[in-house]
């Protein structure tokens, strides 16, 4: 753990130097006590597990949500994971952004309550649906007019609607 110089320990406040990913919010020279740089590695492997532990509900209740639509518990299941786990990684190793990603419930619920069992639509199609619009996100998204949107809102309301949103998830 410590570095040893003529078999003493060296000093807490020897510094290494670590050079984040180009594009990163932190792609400056960073210089972080040696002590510090050896003990990292152990803070991402807990960190990562607190969040893995704080998502996994998903694994279980993901599937067990959009299975009463007649599609197969194992397969949403292995879906589930693979999408969360792909989407993880390239978050954290394309983005340098170490957020979990998973889907989303609120969608699920919206898709197997209302769409499928409420409005009679069979899986295939709203599945078809779900894909279309995510091809149309992709698109404004490409060509900025999400961007554009998002900006046409103002400030006051975007914040006023964080709020809300924020809010109503503290009261539940």
């Amino acid at each position: 753990m410590f570095s040893t110089t003529a078999g003493k320990p060296t000093s807490l406040g020897d510094t290494q130097e670590i050079r984040q990913g180009a594009g990163s919010f932190m792609s400056r020279k960073v210089w972080l006590p040696k002590l510090l740089y050896t003990i990292l590695p152990y803070f991402y492997l807990t960190s990562g597990l607190a969040a893995f532990l704080a998502t996994m509900y998903i694994i279980v209740v993901n599937p067990a949500i959009i299975s009463e639509t007649g599609m197969s518990f194992s397969a949403v299941l292995t879906a589930t994971v693979l999408v969360s786990a792909f989407s993880s990684i390239a978050m954290g190793l394309y983005a340098n952004n170490p957020i979990v990603l998973a889907p989303g419930m609120g969608l699920n619920a919206f898709f197997t309550y209302t769409v499928v069992l409420g409005m009679g639509i069979e899986w295939q199609t709203a599945l078809g649906a779900v894909f279309w619009s995510g091809i149309v996100f992709i698109l404004l998204s490409i060509f900025t007019v999400r961007t554009a949107i998002v900006k046409a809102i103002p400030k006051q309301l975007r914040y006023a609607i964080a709020s809300g949103i924020g809010l109503f998830i503290a009261t539940i």
